[in-house]
């Protein structure tokens, strides 16, 4: 799968990032992560998730899902500013593309420090295209703490000490993993 591939399967949502920085910077990521990345299935075990995201393209069906409950998430939470709006959405594009890790050969299981991973990926991606640290480092927390209080116990935090987009994420990813329990 070529970088041009790999970004036309989320144009629209790319198409909702208004600032052209944070929009290259997605484009960017995209050029370190492995295809299987964009071709996994969202849960390796099919439990969690809803059926057509546990099969080919599966992770790229959740996180188009994921974006649109983000920006729901986002007006309950009143998230009102664009540019928060902009790091939600980059944030949810980007959030499980390392589930499955970097290597050539895709892990068959969910990575457990999959969100731990993509922090090299988004570093490179902001330095490449000259991203304001502060919005990295936004995003970076967006991603590294979408599994919310499930996060790595090492490095999970309690509930009072997530900033409104990490948790604004981590409850878009919630939902959208758990819509399956509602059918």
């Amino acid at each position: 799968m070529t970088d041009k591939e790999k970004i036309g399967l989320f144009g629209k949502e790319l198409g909702l990032i208004r600032d052209r920085h944070i929009r290259n910077f997605v484009k960017e990521v995209f050029t370190h992560i492995p295809e299987h990345g964009f071709t996994i299935a969202a849960s390796t075990t099919g439990k969690y998730h809803l059926p057509d995201e546990n099969e080919h393209l599966g992770n790229v069906v959740h996180a188009k899902r994921v974006v649109k409950w983000v920006l729901l998430m986002a007006r309950a939470y009143e998230i009102l500013d664009q540019l928060d709006l902009d790091i939600l959405v980059a944030s949810a594009i980007i959030h499980d593309l390392g589930k499955a890790g970097f290597k050539e050969e895709a892990s068959i299981h969910t990575l457990s420090n999959h969100a731990s991973l993509m922090m090299e990926p988004i570093d490179k991606a902001a330095e490449t295209v000259e991203l304001q640290v502060e919005i990295r480092d936004k995003i970076k927390g967006c991603v590294f703490y979408h599994n919310g209080v499930w996060t790595a116990k090492k490095n999970a935090k309690p509930r009072n000490e997530f900033t409104d987009l990490e948790w604004c994420l981590h409850m878009a990813d919630y939902a959208t993993s758990k819509m399956r329990d509602l059918l």
